[in-house]
């Protein structure tokens, strides 16, 4: 988008933001969703919340939670689309939320296409009153998406909350962030292996696959099997896909190859950066020792499921010194503390009714590599 910005005459005041703006305005990224699949059953929850049967829609929120490269940002994407398509939203601004710098462009686009702009795109706490200022005083209705957002302290001077129509879309792998921002959390789950090898079959636009045929069969299982192997990982399954199509192999080569090769894929390849690169910052971020330490336990073990038991039982003699002990495990609150910053970055999950702890596969195989 072309930054060269107008310079003709001042933004209208708040008040009258709402009469003057420029609308239909619809801010959105540029990706493809010609791959999208599925996600009618999300898609379906988040419209029902939006839009009750009631008819008597005020502000609400959603979060979307998952781990990295499950789909997150599709989902949103493909719903605010739906949004537009169907006429029930005049405006609908998307906020990248990666970083500060992201955000302040994101707030400054959104005040230009408005027509509400004040001060330059620096000048982040202009720009957030303009449109604050516009969304509160709006009575068309609106939605919102942030995007990417980990930190609510980006977003907490400029979170509608006293606006009484809109929506508000979040994604994050932090699953915290529903509870501290929006009225509502949603999981966005990995495909079951079915809708994974379904997906594959979308991606490399084959159909009719499984029909009787030997060879169609033989791909039909291999799609299958691709899904199982990255456990239903849409952006993994995405990638595979291309790995296909680029160099013209069937469903059952690459899996011969990848099985292989699995490093390549993973992490030497000159494409296995789309993967490893989804939890790079996590990974690299400044963890306590006993942190890496865990996460290297349940990358070892390899199994769905670990008993927290199994760390709250362990003595400090029996851990490597060079990751650090886990000896802080011994309390409830020790091991809370321990787990806090692994769960805010979606690298692993508790069940809060079998006191277990899981990690999804491939990050699992990720951090492998990382090791």
């Amino acid at each position: 988008m072309a930054e060269q910005h107008p310079t003709l005459s001042p933004s209208p005041s708040p008040a009258r933001a709402a009469e003057q703006a420029n609308l239909p305005c619809y801010v959105l990224p540029s990706t493809n969703l010609s791959r999208f699949y599925g996600r009618d059953d999300i898609l379906a929850q988040i419209d029902r919340i939006f839009h009750p049967d009631s008819g008597t829609s005020g502000f609400s929120s959603i979060a979307l939670h998952g781990i990295g490269g499950v789909g997150k940002s599709h989902v949103a994407l493909k719903y605010a689309h739906t949004m537009i398509a169907s006429g029930r939203a005049s405006a609908v601004l998307w906020f990248d939320c990666r970083t500060e710098s992201t955000f302040a462009q994101s707030l400054w686009e959104a005040a230009i296409r408005l027509g509400v702009w004040q001060g330059d795109k620096d000048d982040i706490r202009v720009n957030r009153v303009a449109v604050l200022g516009w969304l509160q005083k709006a009575h068309c209705p609106w939605l919102l998406v942030f995007d990417g957002l980990e930190n609510t302290k980006r977003v907490a001077s400029f979170w509608p909350s006293e606006c009484t129509t809109g929506s508000v879309l979040i994604t994050s792998r932090n699953h915290s962030v529903g509870f501290r921002l929006a009225d509502h959390a949603l999981e966005i789950p990995p495909f079951t292996v079915d809708s994974g090898s379904q997906f594959l079959l979308h991606c490399l636009r084959v159909k009719d696959l499984g029909n009787g045929d030997q060879a169609d069969q033989t791909e039909f299982e291999s799609a299958r099997k691709v899904s199982e192997s990255f456990s239903g990982h849409p952006l993994a399954i995405s990638h595979a896909a291309d790995w296909i199509q680029e160099r013209s192999w069937s469903i059952a080569e690459f899996l011969e190859i990848y099985g292989k090769n699995k490093g390549h894929f993973h992490y030497r390849g000159p494409k296995s950066h789309v993967l490893s690169s989804i939890w790079a910052a996590s990974f690299h971020y400044k963890y306590p020792n006993s942190c890496k330490h865990l996460l290297t336990i349940l990358t070892f073990l390899n199994t769905d499921e670990v008993p927290e038991q199994l760390f709250r039982g362990a003595s400090e003699e029996a851990f490597n010194p060079d990751f650090g002990n886990l000896d802080t495990c011994a309390s409830e609150i020790g091991m809370s503390n321990l787990l806090e910053p692994l769960l805010s970055r979606g690298l692993i999950k508790r069940n809060k009714d079998t006191k277990a702890l899981s990690a999804h596969s491939l990050i699992r195989k990720q951090f492998w590599y990382y090791l």
